[in-house]
């Protein structure tokens, strides 16, 4: 019977509300390809239903300051990108049960495609071009499943906790020591509901926009 795969990035939140046996979570240090590594094994013999991957969508800025999105996912060490992808997610390939839907992205506006002038430090500005739509039909591609994403914000709810942190540091003395932090993290999140425009790529074929279908889910 297939199985459902959850992954939350650290930059969003680090725990999913009522968490399931196979959740997982990344942070900045993870290695992702190490990640689903370790998926692929826990799955053993099964199929995933759904692999859902709530994180961040990568995004540049303009010369207004808005924010361009359409350049990946920011998950784990090595973030998403259409360049990462094969040695990343190759090892998904066959491992889902249905061809025609098998990974939500939940991240911002991942879909998005966007050309435009980014500011550059020297005052002068470079021509990039975030391709969101080929990067998800990349995804469905290489994994040999459908993919859901949006081209708009999404808002995933969180409960921001106070935790404790301990971390380590050094006196004006050269001492090494332990010290405490209290630092608001996002704990029990959900995955919303679907906003804006949402499209479907399916392994080779033209990308789909079901929005009637999706949005409010």
């Amino acid at each position: 019977m297939p199985v459902n795969v959850r992954i939350i990035d650290s930059r969003v939140g680090y725990s999913f509300k009522t968490p399931k046996p196979l959740d997982f979570k990344a942070t900045p240090k993870t290695d992702i390809a190490l990640l689903f590594a370790d998926i692929v094994d826990a799955l053993r013999n099964q199929k995933i239903g759904l692999l859902q991957i709530l994180a961040h969508g990568i995004y540049r800025s303009d010369e207004t300051g808005r924010h361009r999105f359409g350049f990946g996912v920011e998950l784990g060490q090595q973030n998403l990108y259409a360049s990462n992808l094969r040695d990343i997610l190759g090892r998904l390939a066959g491992r889902f049960a249905s061809r025609e839907m098998g990974i939500e992205l939940r991240a911002c506006a991942v879909a998005q495609n966007n050309a435009f002038n980014e500011p550059q430090g020297d005052g002068g500005v470079a021509w990039r071009v975030g391709d969101g739509l080929a990067f998800c039909q990349s995804m469905a591609d290489i994994t040999v499943t459908g993919v859901l994403a949006s081209t708009e914000n999404q808002t995933n709810p969180c409960d921001p906790v106070a935790m404790l942190v301990m971390d380590r540091a050094v006196s004006d003395a050269g001492v090494l020591f332990q010290k405490s932090d209290e630092e608001i993290r996002n704990q029990n999140c959900g995955m919303g509901v679907w906003d804006g425009n949402v499209w479907l790529f399916t392994p080779g074929k033209a990308a789909r926009n079901v929005t009637a279908q999706f949005r409010g889910r």
